[in-house]
């Protein structure tokens, strides 16, 4: 058996403690087949799940406390996708997600595709975060929103998210490298190809066009008696 491995994405699923994200994760990955194979280089908290086409998904969980998006900065670099989940029986869930999307948008990676989870947990509690407040944060911010309850439950949000990063970057790279010529995979190992990343997952193709580099930014011609202003120096009296 072949021991070769093509990852095809990442995505970061991001919720507070009691969002369920953890459940949502492994319903979803006993329902995709064929089984995922052991990934020693893999985190505790990242879990591998084979797609249709053999490529591997890497399902990131982050769910700590604390200012989460300067805590998972470094994730934003390799992932393609974020779902954000929250239980809507708590509104600290809901602000949790809130909060870092605010902080997304502010950020370099708020063109990633995102993905607004409402997953409500097995017990009947009244919700105290209504389903139009989860609508109107997803229609603020032009994102799909599903829903979840135990009475109305919906399909594991991961095939949307998935189709929304598939629809991402193959219209970047349509924009970047013109039709036909590069594939999703390619373009979406190109984004991370500044990580560190497993011998097995191929190099970006480059284009056959020829690049024009940019013109270099002319120097500032400053006077000869020009002389930068020196720190002041703390002197003890």
């Amino acid at each position: 058996m072949s021991s070769h491995i093509d990852l095809g994405y990442t995505l970061l699923i991001i919720g507070s403690m009691d969002a369920g994200v953890r459940g949502i994760v492994s319903s979803y990955m006993e329902e995709v087949t064929p089984s995922s194979p052991p990934m020693s280089f893999l985190r505790a908290n990242q879990k591998p799940v084979r797609l249709a086409d053999n490529r591997i998904l890497i399902l990131d969980i982050i769910e700590r406390p604390g200012d989460i998006f300067r805590e998972c900065y470094g994730d934003l670099a390799r992932t393609h996708g974020i779902l954000l989940v929250y239980n809507p029986t708590s509104p600290v869930s809901f602000q949790y997600v809130v909060g870092f999307h605010e902080q997304l948008t502010r950020s370099k990676w708020r063109s990633l595709p995102v993905v607004l989870f409402s997953n409500t947990s097995a017990q009947p509690r009244v919700n105290s975060i209504k389903e139009t407040h989860g609508r109107d944060l997803a229609n603020t911010h032009s994102i799909p929103f599903l829903e979840a309850s135990p009475g109305h439950p919906c399909p594991a949000p991961f095939p949307t998210l998935l189709s929304l990063v598939r629809q991402y970057y193959e219209t970047s790279a349509s924009k970047s490298f013109g039709e036909g010529v590069i594939d999703f995979f390619t373009v979406a190992a190109a984004r991370v190809s500044h990580v560190t990343r497993p011998h097995f997952l191929a190099s970006p193709v480059a284009s056959k066009e020829p690049v024009e580099c940019p013109p270099r930014a002319k120097r500032c011609n400053l006077p000869a008696s020009f002389s930068a202003p020196r720190p002041a120096r703390n002197f003890r009296h």
